[in-house]
């Protein structure tokens, strides 16, 4: 059906693809990932390239990605351990849908402008807050303890597939309009929730019962307890502030 596009999955190198519900997680994340780096560098492209554009406005364009996403993730964690995680990135790829149709009718008619691509980057972070934790706690609901090391795996592989192909196409519908590569987003997130509906693996929490800050306190507690994940924390900061935005776009 809907996934028989899928490689065959080889039991030994491949063990969670044999789920079927991994399948159709991955299928969907595939398309949105795909898509998202679509959108990303034709964004950046047309931030330097549309009258007033220019690399400054790129730099912003970059930062108002980030900045929500530093503040906001902790929150959106905190989302996904209470709210069903399926449906937490339903909405959220419905939201992006959003952002890349009122971009492609802007560049349809030619009112596009770099602030315009600048407020979506903002808007996308913000998005992005919620829907990076439940993606990533949605796979141990769908795939279990056991399988959970070969998802993570498998997804790796899928994210830098599409960071490989998402810009191959970006330039390909860039030169033919650019509305096209919003199109291309918002078209490969639609058919993304479609296969999200077709989960059936229960990706509800349980939850103690602790407020939003309750959960954020007892969290930070946990980190300041023990050394390791601070330290993990901080060379992902040190390498997201220094290194990362000289390769995202």
């Amino acid at each position: 059906g809907v996934i028989a596009w899928l490689p065959s999955p080889s039991a030994r190198t491949f063990p969670a693809l044999r789920i079927r519900d991994y399948r159709l997680f991955f299928a969907a994340l595939l398309l949105e990932v795909f898509g998202m780096w679509t959108r990303k560098i034709a964004a950046a492209w047309l931030v330097l390239t549309l009258p007033g554009g220019n690399a400054a406005w790129l730099g912003v364009f970059v930062a108002a990605a980030g900045i929500p996403m530093f503040f906001l993730l902790p929150v959106g964690g905190a989302w996904a351990d209470r709210f069903d995680r399926r449906r937490l990135l339903m909405v959220a790829f419905a939201a992006h849908i959003a952002l890349s149709l009122v971009m492609a009718a802007l560049a349809l008619t030619g009112r596009l402008a770099p602030w315009h691509l600048v407020g979506m980057a903002a808007a996308a972070g913000v998005i992005n807050s919620f829907r990076m934790p439940a993606n990533q706690s949605m796979l141990f609901a769908v795939v279990g303890v056991r399988q959970l090391p070969n998802a993570v795996a498998c997804n790796h592989v899928l994210v830098n597939v599409a960071r490989i192909a998402g810009p191959a196409v970006a330039v390909g519908t860039l030169m033919l309009g650019p509305e096209l590569p919003f199109c291309v987003h918002a078209v490969l997130c639609s058919l993304a929730v479609m296969i999200l509906a077709m989960i059936r693996a229960p990706t509800r929490p349980s939850h103690d019962g602790r407020s939003v800050l309750g959960g954020l306190f007892v969290s930070a507690r946990y980190l300041w307890s023990r050394g390791d994940p601070v330290v993990i924390l901080l060379l992902v900061l040190i390498s997201g502030v220094l290194a990362q935005p000289m390769f995202s776009d």
